[in-house]
């Protein structure tokens, strides 16, 4: 697959999860394997392995927060099917807390051969996001 075409992937699939869940099986491999580290006090984190696990994954989301605008600055890609996305979550609340926060990442995403998302790493400087969870 072409650079621009993985690019493409990336953000249909990352719209299919927070837009059109039915569309999720189209963009993503049935063995995805999803990470996100985050700090312990957090409702969610870990690795998500599969379609059902992402699912749990963004229904902890939604559960938690009010996902603000994700915006992306760069992407690279590389010859082995990785996308590397540079940005931020933009302005997110945190329900039980009505804090905001504003979250810089970095995201490293593979591709199978069919062009589905199967693994995505998030490295997100969490600092923000932990803080606006504390009471």
């Amino acid at each position: 697959m072409s650079g621009p075409n993985l690019i493409e992937n990336f953000n249909n699939a990352l719209d299919a999860l927070l837009y059109d869940p039915e569309k999720v099986p189209d963009y993503f491999a049935d063995d995805i394997l999803w990470i996100n580290y985050v700090p312990e006090h957090l409702p969610y984190g870990g690795e998500y392995r599969g379609l059902d696990e992402l699912a749990k994954l963004f229904a902890q989301y939604v559960a938690a927060l009010d996902i603000g605008k994700i915006e992306f600055d760069e992407y690279f890609v590389t010859a082995d099917n990785v996308v590397i996305a540079t940005g931020k979550e933009c302005n997110s609340r945190v329900k039980s807390t009505g804090k905001h926060y504003t979250m810089p990442f970095v995201w490293v995403a593979r591709f199978n051969e069919d062009g589905k998302m199967s693994y995505l790493r998030e490295h997100n400087d969490t600092y923000s996001m932990a803080e606006a969870f504390k009471a």
